[in-house]
């Protein structure tokens, strides 16, 4: 069976081609049903550091929508999965990065001008056979309140029975004064030709299937829409860079796994609310430069020592200077409790209590995707002069 293909173009964002959009090709409407995971791209992405951040910036959305009487649930860790797309770059390539179908699979007949509506899976009922004309119809029936969205002829009196001379199931035959304007639509019957005005019904915000509420507002007549991109289902994206720290790089230049292990290591030493995030805020770093308590511990002044960190010097630090202390205190301790060490005992020599009071003093601190793309460049190794990573030309006076 020969496959046809979407192009998602290089200027445009991948969004395009995320799971239920819709594009437009030759004239039809289709919609993406599947994305495919590239399993090594899945595995370099730091999951602990980022989906706390992603589950906030989407539950804060979703508690919106549950004030203006949508009926959703917030989503919870084990709900969100997150991995890398597979790029197929080439046509020549082996592999897909996803498939699309046909949608909505709805048409009408346009032998002789039949104009009859049918279900493509299912084929014509006017008598004309598959290889003639045919249309898509692709305005969808939208509710605005819920975002429920189904094909026309389940939301409208499309297919259904003739008041005039009864039959069943005969208003079939589309109308129209104007093509692009469903205001103008009527359907006809196919055994005595009368017509009724294209109406639709009031949408109930509830999937019948399931039996899912989506909406507590009071019902609403359902709305035509075309289907193409973003009429329907609006993406939202959020962009922060992934950008080595410069503790991630090797000596080679290449990334190594130490910002996955301390991501790995900061959830299961601290509460779920608070985020990795944090540690970069220069109103953590003087929360914890002013509790005189932490720096009395015996293992951080031993910690400094072995980083060469002037502990009395402290009030000097920059914002480096406290993160490889911070790094190394989580990263220390998840290795020694890994290894079987006593948790509490650790946790209380290293101060772990005492980092997670000053997180919570700084975490209600509004932080946007722009701010972190702001903390994450400002703390990158790019943003070192000598980084292994900055362009040689930026390294060669002029």
């Amino acid at each position: 069976m020969p496959l046809d293909t979407h192009r998602v173009p290089e200027n445009s964002a991948f969004f395009q081609g995320h799971l239920k959009q819709f594009f437009s090709k030759d004239k039809f409407s289709f919609e993406i049903v599947a994305n495919y995971e590239d399993r090594d791209k899945s595995a370099q992405i730091n999951v602990a550091k980022y989906k706390p951040i992603f589950l906030r910036l989407i539950n804060n959305f979703v508690s919106k929508r549950q004030k203006e009487g949508y009926s959703v649930d917030l989503v919870s860790a084990d709900n969100l999965i997150i991995h890398g797309i597979k790029f197929v770059d080439n046509e020549k390539d082996d592999g897909l990065s996803g498939l699309f179908r046909l949608s909505p699979q709805a048409a009408i007949c346009k032998k002789d001008k039949c104009n009859q509506y049918f279900l493509v899976d299912e084929g014509r009922k006017c008598g004309h056979t598959d290889d003639d004309e045919w249309e898509q119809i692709t305005f969808l029936a939208f509710c605005d309140d819920c975002g429920r969205y189904v094909p026309m002829h389940l939301m409208t009196n499309i297919n259904h029975d003739c008041k005039k001379c009864a039959q069943k199931n005969s208003l079939k035959k589309l109308k129209w004064a104007k093509k692009d304007d469903l205001g103008s639509y009527s359907v006809e019957c196919i055994h005595c030709h009368a017509t009724e005005r294209l109406y639709f019904y009031e949408c109930d915000h509830t999937i019948h299937k399931t039996n899912q509420v989506l909406s507590s507002k009071p019902k609403k007549r359902f709305k035509g829409v075309p289907s193409r991109a973003q009429t329907i289902i609006h993406p939202y994206v959020v962009s922060i860079p992934d950008i080595p720290q410069e503790y991630e790089i090797d000596s080679s230049g290449r990334r190594n796994r130490d910002g996955m292990f301390l991501s790995e290591a900061f959830r299961e030493l601290f509460s779920p609310d608070l985020e990795e995030s944090l540690l970069y805020l220069s109103e953590f770093h003087e929360a914890i430069k002013q509790d005189a308590s932490f720096w009395e511990l015996r293992r951080i002044e031993d910690l400094c020592e072995e980083l060469n960190l002037n502990i009395l010097n402290k009030s000097g630090w920059g914002s480096n200077e406290v993160q490889r202390l911070i790094r190394s205190i989580i990263k220390d301790v998840k290795l020694k409790v890994s290894e079987g060490g006593n948790p509490d005992l650790l946790k209380s020599r290293y101060g772990i209590e005492k980092i997670s009071n000053a997180l919570n003093q700084v975490k209600d601190i509004g932080i946007d995707e722009n701010d972190l793309q702001g903390l994450f460049l400002l703390t990158s190794v790019s943003s070192i002069e000598s980084g292994k990573l900055v362009p040689k030309k930026r390294k060669i006076p002029n």
